[in-house]
C-alpha cells in the first residue's frame, strides 16, 4: 500500500505541479485503505524529492494539467 501512494504522489506532482503533502486524505486501494498521516507525510516528501531531482512538476505552469487547463 506504501508504494502505491508514494506512486500516487508522484503522478500528484507531475499532474498538479503540486507537492502531495498538504492532501487532507491519504487513502489509497479506492479510499478502503487509510495511510497513516505521517507516513503519508514521509512519502509525500521522498516523492518531491525525487520528482524535483528529475525535474517533474517543478511548477503548476509547467504541470501537465496546466498544459491543458491553459489552452
Amino acid at each position: 500500500m506504501m508504494g502505491g501512494y508514494l506512486f500516487a504522489c508522484c503522478w500528484y506532482r507531475a499532474l498538479c505541479g503540486e507537492s502531495a503533502m498538504h492532501l487532507p486524505e491519504h487513502a489509497t486501494l479506492a479510499g478502503h485503505v487509510e495511510i497513516p498521516a505521517k507516513k503519508a507525510r514521509m512519502l509525500a516528501e521522498v516523492s518531491d524529492e525525487i520528482c524535483l531531482r528529475h525535474g517533474i512538476g517543478t511548477r503548476i505552469a509547467t504541470a501537465i494539467l496546466s498544459r491543458y487547463l491553459m489552452s
